[in-house]
């Protein structure tokens, strides 16, 4: 599922199941049960957090790529370690 969040930020593929309740409640506004994120099940909380991570890194690696050239980019790519880095370990579990 991991890899799919990715998918999904690299090619607009669809997303895992908690990660696409998690844009259907940001758009709405709510969570997907009754009450606060405390009422969430843990497991679909952390999952989704995960799967949020993966794929905003690779959202904003993205948009960087777009905006960004050269010099520039590479600046981008020291001050934000953490995104490359979460970039490299879904890459390394497709065996990229």
């Amino acid at each position: 599922m991991i890899l799919a969040a990715a998918d999904c930020a690299k090619s607009d593929t669809a997303p895992p199941p908690e990660l696409s309740d998690y844009f259907i409640g940001d758009l709405l506004g709510s969570l997907p049960y009754s009450g606060g994120w405390k009422d969430q099940p843990m497991k679909w909380s952390k999952r989704v957090s995960h799967y949020w991570n993966v794929y905003s890194a690779y959202k904003t690696h993205s948009e960087a790529r777009e905006r960004l050239k050269g010099k520039d980019f590479m600046k981008w790519a020291r001050q934000n370690k953490k995104i490359l880095d979460t970039i490299n370990q879904v890459e390394a579990m497709r065996g990229e």
